[in-house]
């Protein structure tokens, strides 16, 4: 309870507590209890568990991992202070934050002497949007029946400016993937997206290659749909139906990759955001909706960016044909490089520290993949 105060940092803050806790409205839990009590252990023990439930006991350094990244709220960049009050749902305590709209629908319905093991995230306006969509005790986040991907840490940040170290974000030797490329290139199995990562997946055994696959795939069959640019409205960006047709746009694109990870078994996010791209002109300023989207991809313990849009191919000057032209540096590409023409919604994807402005992308002279 009151203030938790954190020095400045942009990166996320994570905290170990035990929270034992008493419920306001605890008749309930009082009662399962009581009942369960009585049966094994007769009722003086079930008046044990009465005292037990009128203490209210905060302890840290256990089980809770409270991972904090509110390094900017209420405008304030010195330090970050989070003012909590006391929300009582079921039989364990929430924190109602300033600035962090959190709302848990889960009731947790029994309580345990030893304390109550949760997993929370706070974040700042300027993170993980949506990440409580569903809360599990004792199993992490997650979303959907699945694992909720972790947000973007202070270990998958990049130096900024580029370094000139390697235009990807990890190293490996493109050689070793002539044969796997060669394979995925022929692969022509369109029945369901699940087929076809199956099929893919024969020749693979780590990540790296799994994604590596599916990224060959998408960008050698798939086509940038300009017709249906103009129509986005009457375009499904269904991975199933993106397959079906072989042509989208870069909803689509970024949709399709990320089914095919998550159902090979790769973490992978589906980010939107601002792109110097077709059309951009330079000085050019960025406002309203977002106009394109790509991918996060979890390989080795680290974030990393891929575009398949662009790495499929090009549009003419008159917007009119597209042509099939592999691009390997939208590959995983180095944060430092990727921001150049890419500016995400979510700071925290930028991968990089520092982070750049929009009004440093906006004025950043751009350099395209052919100049590297």
């Amino acid at each position: 309870m009151g203030t938790m105060e954190f020095p400045q940092d942009p990166s996320a803050v994570a905290l170990e507590m035990l929270l034992v806790v008493q419920p306001e409205k605890r008749k309930t839990v009082q009662r399962l209890q009581i009942d369960k009590q009585m049966k094994s252990h007769g009722s003086s023990q079930s008046q044990g568990a009465d005292r037990i439930h009128e203490e209210v006991k905060v302890t840290s350094l256990s089980s809770i991992s409270l991972i904090l990244s509110c390094m900017e709220l209420e405008k304030t960049r010195n330090k970050a202070a989070i003012r909590s009050g006391d929300r009582w749902l079921g039989g364990c305590i929430m924190r109602s934050v300033t600035s962090c709209a959190i709302q848990m629908q889960q009731v947790i319905t029994s309580c345990s002497v030893q304390g109550t093991q949760v997993k929370v995230e706070v974040h700042d306006r300027n993170s993980m949007p949506q990440l409580f969509k569903k809360l599990s005790i004792g199993k992490g986040l997650q979303e959907n029946g699945k694992r909720r991907p972790r947000p973007p840490s202070l270990k998958d940040q990049h130096a900024y400016p580029w370094d000139k170290s390697c235009l990807k974000s990890m190293p490996f030797d493109l050689k070793q993937f002539e044969k796997l490329d060669a394979y995925a290139k022929k692969v022509t199995a369109k029945n369901s997206v699940e087929e076809l990562v199956k099929t893919l997946l024969r020749v693979t055994r780590t990540d790296l290659e799994k994604v590596r696959a599916i990224w060959t795939w998408i960008c050698h069959h798939i086509e940038y749909d300009i017709v249906g640019f103009f129509n986005k409205d009457k375009q499904s960006f269904k991975p199933k139906d993106v397959l079906q047709s072989g042509k989208t746009i870069c909803e689509g694109y970024a949709g399709l990759f990320e089914q095919m990870c998550s159902i090979a078994g790769v973490q992978c996010m589906n980010l939107s955001g601002y792109c110097k791209g077709h059309g951009y002109r330079a000085g050019q300023t960025f406002t309203g909706g977002y106009d394109h989207a790509w991918n996060a991809v979890y390989l080795d313990g680290r974030w990393h960016l891929v575009d398949s849009t662009w790495g499929s191919g090009s549009i003419d000057d008159c917007f009119s044909k597209f042509t099939f032209r592999y691009n390997e540096f939208y590959f995983l590409t180095h944060p430092a490089l990727f921001i150049n023409n890419h500016f995400p919604d979510n700071n925290n994807w930028q991968l990089l520290k520092p982070t750049v402005t929009l009004k440093q992308f906006e004025s950043n002279m751009l350099y395209k993949s052919d100049f590297y």
